[in-house]
């Protein structure tokens, strides 16, 4: 009897723990996971709304042999909802423990407990704004309004507007010009800050003079380097939502050139790393970054370094760090990357994104924890300012840096050189080697594929490129194309077996010529996808179909939650003949007017709309003619037709 009771007290103790082991994350519309085990066995996770009474199956989630624990992601949640998870644990066949637990997804729009306006935190020198001890709480929340614009051009302090021992604010709809570093900062001494539908320009130092090796150096001979439109640093639960960064002051070196400013101008510099601004950038983050929905557009003058730009990138705390999100975003316009994810990586989602006109698309350089997930982006029309561009993804790190695993799901990716390739960093025999898994992407080269360059054992013209053909990396289910080929099929460069149910083909885009990558009822890819758990949930038809868009989906991109479409997403001019765009506007929620934005170096051209009204169910024209500019450089920039909650339909014109 007495050891039926104790039996009876360890099972309900066990009961108690077990409820307890799994920790969960959420975000908006992901939640990472973590499930805490002694050895490397079988975990399978599902989950559910709390709502319902289905269990929908979750990707498998990585075994971290160091901390002894399982993780991974959940991804496409619904905002604001309750869920539940489960996990279970196998060994040998045989369920041994099976875990639950709740959570609920962040609420888009908190209750508020008091609204006040920026004006009453204007700063001593007149110009900035100090946001100081502003404390709300999760059930009401302090909202900042712009009843004034910030003008900080000429401000010694570091930034236009800063937050300190802040919590629960929200600041939005605020116009912020200038800032000595950078337009908004928000230290670490601050947590559950929002910034929304901000428009942020002319922050930064301007950097008149290059050093003989093409770095743009300050009044006091510092290189000018990680001045953010927003800086993140060291905080958590941050949201960056809808804002418009451009224009900053300085310019960035592109990686080889010609010196432009200052005593060594026309001195031909030789391989030099892009130092200047960016749109964001984040410093070892502490978890719980979002970044959606934001057009992050350099110009030809002044480009960024890379749109969005991470810190201690080499480090477990390094960029985003963990359990963030960045989605829905225009990333464009840099010398360097479209984005760094470098760093922990760990339970880090960036999905849904366009990045274009950066010398390389993504960085993964180096993933020092995992797992992240890279899905539903777009990477195209690549180029630095001179046209120069480099792969669509770089991976590297070799063993000592590279020990997370990265999966790439549902992209499409068209360039002229290599797709997802290890780079290098570090300084391991192995510095290129990576961690990672593919399915479902499209992947086309514009280069004549060769694995054997010399030089270069990475291969050219490779959709795929793991150079050292690493046992453990799972390259599967891609559709593999290039453009150089007479045949049209793509090459890749892994271990033996890898890309066994790869299409070999080009895909058939709707119009590529106009970036519309939406698939045509021809494409070679549609049902030939692998129903990847979580990640490939909804399909239509016998299997999922490659790349970004699944037919029937909404041209827009990058990926955003309006219903309006273009017909054009790129458009080359020729000097003094106009072309149109229309827009098909659905049944939309918003109201008001539109803005179309453009940087300061496109006065090139000329934009008219035949309203600046937004009407549900009509169609919007907009007509666009060019001039032709005396400048060295491409006229080639990128517009948006902005609406008042600061949503926008992003385009790229080339004037030829």
């Amino acid at each position: 009897m007495i050891r039926n009771m104790l039996l009876c007290i360890l099972t309900a103790l066990c009961s108690t723990l077990s409820f307890a082991q799994i920790t969960t994350r959420p975000t908006f519309e992901c939640c990472g996971f973590y499930i805490p085990h002694t050895g490397e066995t079988a975990c399978r996770v599902s989950y559910k709304k709390s709502s319902e009474n289905v269990w929908k199956e979750a990707l498998t989630p990585i075994y971290d042999k160091d901390k002894k624990e399982f993780r991974g992601s959940i991804v496409r949640l619904a905002e604001y909802t309750d869920y539940d998870i489960k996990a279970e644990i196998y060994i040998k066949g045989k369920k041994e423990r099976s875990y639950q637990a709740q959570f609920t997804t962040w609420n888009p729009e908190p209750p508020i407990a008091e609204i006040r306006k920026l004006s009453e935190f204007r700063d001593k020198d007149g110009q900035t704004f100090l946001i100081h001890s502003v404390i709300g709480n999760d059930d009401g929340w302090i909202k900042i309004i712009g009843d004034c614009d910030v003008q900080a051009i000429d401000t010694k302090n570091e930034a236009a507007v800063k937050f300190m021992n802040s919590r629960y604010v929200i600041l939005e709809g605020v116009t912020v010009v200038g800032g000595r570093k950078h337009g908004i900062l928000i230290p670490e001494s601050n947590a559950n800050i929002r910034i929304i539908n901000c428009d942020i320009s002319k922050w930064g130092r301007a950097g008149k003079t290059q050093r003989a090796d093409g770095v743009y150096i300050d009044e006091e001979g510092w290189k000018i380097d990680f001045d953010g439109g927003v800086k993140i640093d060291r905080s958590e639960n941050i949201v960056v939502e809808r804002c418009y960064m451009h224009d900053p002051k300085a310019k960035t070196n592109p990686w080889t050139g010609v010196v432009e400013d200052g005593p060594h101008k026309g001195k031909e510099y030789p391989w030099t790393h892009p130092e200047g601004p960016t749109g964001l950038f984040v410093m070892q983050a502490k978890g719980g970054i979002v970044v959606r929905y934001n057009d992050m557009i350099g110009g030809q003058v002044h480009r960024f370094n890379d749109p969005l730009e991470t810190a201690h990138n080499g480090y477990i705390d390094g960029g985003f760090n963990r359990d963030s999100d960045i989605y829905g975003n225009v990333l464009a316009f840099g010398q360097d990357d479209g984005i760094e994810l470098d760093g922990g990586q760990c339970n880090v989602r960036m999905f849904d994104n366009r990045i274009e006109q950066t010398f390389c698309g993504i960085s993964t350089a180096a993933n020092t924890a995992g797992p992240s997930y890279i899905f539903n982006n777009v990477v195209w029309n690549l180029g630095n300012v001179h046209g120069v561009q480099s792969v669509s993804v770089k991976n590297d790190g070799g063993p000592t840096y590279s020990r997370g695993k990265q999966h790439f799901f549902h992209n499409t990716m068209v360039v002229v050189k290599n797709g997802i390739t290890g780079i290098g960093f570090g300084n391991d025999d192995k510095r290129e080697q990576y961690i990672a898994m593919s399915r479902n992407n499209i992947l086309v080269s514009g280069t004549l594929p060769d694995q054997q360059k010399v030089k270069d054992i990475r291969g050219v013209g490779m959709s795929v490129s793991d150079a050292h053909k690493s046992p453990w990396n799972d390259f599967d289910y891609d559709m593999l194309g290039n453009t150089a080929t007479p045949d049209g099929k793509g090459a890749w460069k892994a271990r033996e077996g890898s890309e066994k149910n790869a299409v070999y083909a080009l895909p058939h885009f709707t119009d590529e010529k106009h970036g519309v990558f939406t698939l045509k009822s021809t494409d070679p890819g549609i049902n030939k996808g692998y129903p990847v758990p979580n990640f490939s949930d909804g399909f239509d038809g016998t299997a999922p179909d490659m790349g970004a868009f699944p037919q029937g989906a909404s041209s827009l991109f990058p990926m955003r939650p309006i219903d309006i479409t273009a017909d054009k997403y790129y458009v080359k001019l020729s000097h003094g003949k106009s072309q149109t765009i229309t827009l098909q506007i659905g049944d939309i929620k918003q109201k008001g007017t539109i803005k179309i934005c453009k940087c300061e170096d496109m006065d090139w051209l000329t934009v008219r709309t035949d309203s600046k009204k937004l009407t549900p169910n009509s169609t919007l024209t907009l007509t666009l003619t060019s001039k032709k500019k005396d400048t060295p450089l491409a006229q080639i920039g990128m517009i948006t037709v902005r609406l008042e909650d600061g949503f926008s339909v992003p385009v790229t014109v080339l004037a030829e």
